[in-house]
């Protein structure tokens, strides 16, 4: 689906079976089978999908995974409402997982618990709700912005505020537990429960642009019929 002549927010979904049903002037379209989607802002994948142009809402399910530049986010369900085609949320139900690659130190930022939600401003995460048996493990950075030890913390509700696309502070709520961890190079290595990373799958945009495969229907029909002048217009 391209929207602009520059190609800048062209959507790209392929899969084994596409259905698209047009309902009023609004379409619904339905993928399965190794379901890939590419657009500029984020990427996804699964095995089944729904796009509902009027309520701007993709539903990924069975295996979906979605990627948001250095962020992986993996569910049993995964809603991704879009407005005015601009990302809004990403919604994980069911054993959600999230990990973020820290922009300085490369490590992974990780995230878990039964309904995970990514909020977005201005095309930018803004902030991270984490609900039910809510885990995170942040690594933290000196004033040199080498690695300096890591939190590891458990509760009922965290909640996760960004800044320029990088994590300034945090909030847990009811039932917390956890420690803070010394440096050490282990920390690179350190997984919690549900961990998932697959970087490599992430679909990318197709090198080429697709091409009818037929030639367009000309003015004139490419033959004529004994005794029948051809028509030179259609109107």
């Amino acid at each position: 689906m391209r929207v602009s002549a520059d190609l800048s927010d062209t959507t790209w979904l392929w899969s084994d079976k596409i259905n698209i049903t047009k309902i009023d002037t609004f379409y619904i379209t339905d993928a399965q089978g190794d379901v890939q989607l590419w657009e500029n802002k984020y990427a996804s994948r699964s095995d089944g999908s729904r796009y509902d142009e009027q309520l701007e809402l993709i539903e990924l399910r069975t295996n979906p995974v979605v990627w948001y530049e250095d962020i992986e986010l993996n569910g049993d369900e995964i809603d991704i409402q879009l407005r005015n085609d601009t990302l809004e949320t990403l919604k994980a139900i069911g054993n959600p997982f999230a990990a973020q690659r820290d922009s300085l130190t490369a490590r992974l930022h990780q995230m878990s618990g039964e309904t995970l939600t990514v909020f977005f401003e201005d095309d930018q995460v803004d902030k991270i709700h984490i609900y039910d048996n809510a885990e995170l493990l942040l690594h933290a950075t000196d004033s040199n912005d080498d690695p300096d030890g890591a939190i590891n913390v458990r509760g009922s509700k965290i909640y996760i505020y960004f800044e320029d696309g990088d994590v300034d502070r945090m909030r847990v709520e009811e039932n917390v537990d956890g420690l803070a961890l010394d440096e050490s190079p282990d920390l690179e290595q350190m997984q919690i429960p549900g961990f998932r990373w697959a970087p490599e799958r992430r679909p990318q945009r197709p090198e080429s642009e697709l091409v009818p495969r037929l030639s367009p229907v000309t003015p004139t029909p490419p033959f004529t019929r004994a005794g029948i002048e051809p028509r030179t217009s259609f109107e």
